[in-house]
């Protein structure tokens, strides 16, 4: 049975857009998020969530030109269709042949580094894994796997009642004014 997609809230994303994940997933990045910005003394920006196959094709297009070749002559190439694609510059993506775990709502492309760090370091207890994004020299991007959750019975936090409850900006972002109302 597939679980339902949960939508994110609009402050999260760096293109101020809602963004969507399978809502275990989203539950977990919600408890694990805050922690994270309290930890780390970061904000964070929520670079992608959910992407259909067409996204994820056309983002794939962007990034990487066709080569028409049969082998890798770099690192940073990646099959697809059958041919070799070689990357242009701009964002590394997983090839649309292996299918991409955005496409299914429980994957996060986020941001800055300080953020990822404590996600690589603390991430496996709410079960976000670094392992994907680190086979594909990709710092930002982490797999959730809810098997290894925790956390999984605290469900969502709203980051919105928090602000509310300690008298900070109500964004629906757990962000280091929050933090530092908190305390």
């Amino acid at each position: 049975m597939a679980l339902a997609m949960k939508s994110l809230p609009a402050s999260w994303s760096n293109k101020n857009v809602v963004e969507k994940l399978r809502s275990d997933a989203a539950d977990s990045l919600s408890r694990m998020i805050a922690r994270a910005v309290a930890e780390t003394g970061e904000n964070f920006q929520l670079y992608d969530g959910l992407r259909t196959r067409a996204e994820q094709i056309a983002l794939f297009k962007a990034n990487y030109k066709y080569t028409g070749r049969k082998f890798k002559a770099k690192d940073t190439d990646r099959w697809y269709d059958g041919t070799v694609w070689s990357w242009r510059g701009g964002v590394r993506v997983a090839s649309p042949d292996l299918g991409s775990n955005h496409e299914t709502g429980v994957a996060i492309d986020i941001h800055p580094s300080k953020i990822q760090s404590w996600i690589k370091s603390n991430g496996g207890r709410f079960g976000w894994s670094w392992a994907e994004g680190n086979r594909n020299n990709e710092d930002w991007h982490f797999r959730y796997y809810p098997e290894q959750d925790q956390y999984k019975s605290e469900g969502w936090l709203d980051h919105g009642a928090v602000q509310k409850a300690v008298g900070a900006t109500v964004d629906n972002k757990i962000g280091t004014g929050t933090v530092a109302k908190i305390k």
